[in-house]
């Protein structure tokens, strides 16, 4: 009588790199920021609908400040991830096939690896 094979009969699914990134942290605003002109907000990061073969993506969520400005910034640098306005921002971030989170800067819509992610508002 044959043995059974504790193998699946299901085919094994390669990991691709643009499953395996994690969710960017909130961080404070870049260092040597004026805390006269902005404040750090308060916000979010939620796990986005994936993109493609199943590649990560991650929703950064700033809430709004009243009337006042908010942004979105990355990397703890002036790099810009939503227009500078009032009311609540958001912005996707996607896993790239290198393993990174992707971002777009705003207005140039340049792409930009992102470690982290900050919420600023203007005072």
């Amino acid at each position: 009588m044959a043995t059974p094979s504790s193998q699946s009969a299901m085919p094994e699914v390669p990991l691709l790199p643009c499953m395996t990134c994690e969710a960017p942290p909130l961080t404070d605003l870049p260092p040597g920021s004026n805390p006269n002109a902005i404040v750090r907000g308060d916000g979010s990061v939620t796990a986005g609908a994936p993109v493609g073969p199943g590649c990560l993506s991650f929703i950064i969520t700033c809430e709004a400040a009243g009337m006042n400005f908010v942004v979105i910034g990355a990397n703890q640098q002036g790099i810009s991830l939503s227009t500078p306005s009032s009311g609540q921002k958001m912005a996707t971030v996607v896993c790239n096939g290198d393993g990174q989170l992707e971002g777009r800067t705003v207005p140039a819509g340049d792409p930009v690896i992102v470690t982290s992610a900050y919420c600023s508002n203007a005072v």
